[in-house]
């Protein structure tokens, strides 16, 4: 009898033992798979938040280059419309110049008008400058 209690309290001994050592490998295997699932969430999460920052980066130097094109184009439009506006009054210049080249050879203020598209009130005023 005291033999069979003896084998009874090892078994019992045994049982925590092991109830011990299963929890303890229970636990390290359950830290790794822990770990594991830890290190794909952050992966995850670290790899949406690269996302989004790429994204804004993205943004910036999507407005940045638009900017750039944005100015470029503007810069061509001004020069164009700066040689049209040039050709425009060198145009209208030499119309006058015509003009006073004219008068004073004795055309009427008539003649002129036709012959430069002048108005008749410019016309006058290059003739007083010209007398």
């Amino acid at each position: 009898e005291g033999m069979q209690k003896g084998i009874e309290k090892g078994r019992e001994e045994g049982r925590e033992e092991g109830m011990q050592k299963g929890i303890e490998k229970g636990r390290e295997e359950g830290r790794e798979e822990g770990r594991e699932e830890g290190m794909q969430k952050g992966i995850e999460k670290g790899r949406e938040e690269g996302r989004e920052e790429g994204r804004e980066e993205g943004m910036q130097k999507g407005i940045e280059k638009g900017r750039e094109e944005g100015r470029e184009e503007g810069r061509e439009e001004g020069m164009q419309k700066g040689i049209e506006k040039g050709r425009e009054e060198g145009r209208e210049e030499e119309k006058l110049d015509i003009a006073r080249n004219i008068l004073s050879k004795g055309y009427t203020h008539e003649e002129v008008h036709v012959l430069t598209g002048l108005s008749m009130s410019q016309i006058a005023q290059l003739a007083q400058e010209t007398t």
